[in-house]
């Protein structure tokens, strides 16, 4: 969760070399066969949400650089949460029946 390198996982876990770390999260990644979007997505959020409480209180202090780190984390957030998509219709219209086509005025066009 907390981005750690292959080389920093080995060390805290007691593997041999990075490349034991990874195998082991490739296995655990993949033990059944598929991993779920939502899993993915709530690692990214949890990761987020650490760097913007890294940068808030320098935001709010005033810190320009801080600031922009934190849009640039909140924007990040919001795209991943689907924020910045345009609003749905909540009842898509049905199709049109042909038979108002056929009566569609052409003096209209």
């Amino acid at each position: 969760m907390k981005g750690l390198t292959f080389a920093a996982i080995a060390r805290q876990v007691g593997y041999e070399s990075p490349s034991g770390a990874f195998r082991a999260v490739r296995v655990a990644l993949h033990s059944n066969g598929t991993v779920a979007a939502s899993d993915i997505r709530e690692l990214h959020m949890a990761r987020l949400d650490v760097l913007l409480g890294a940068v808030w209180d320098a935001a709010c202090r005033g810190e320009v650089k801080a600031i922009n780190s934190v849009l640039r984390v909140l924007d990040r957030q919001a795209k991943l949460l689907g924020l910045n998509l345009p609003p749905q219709p909540e009842n898509p219209p049905e199709e049109l029946p042909v038979k108002a086509y056929i009566n569609f005025p052409m003096d209209d066009i």
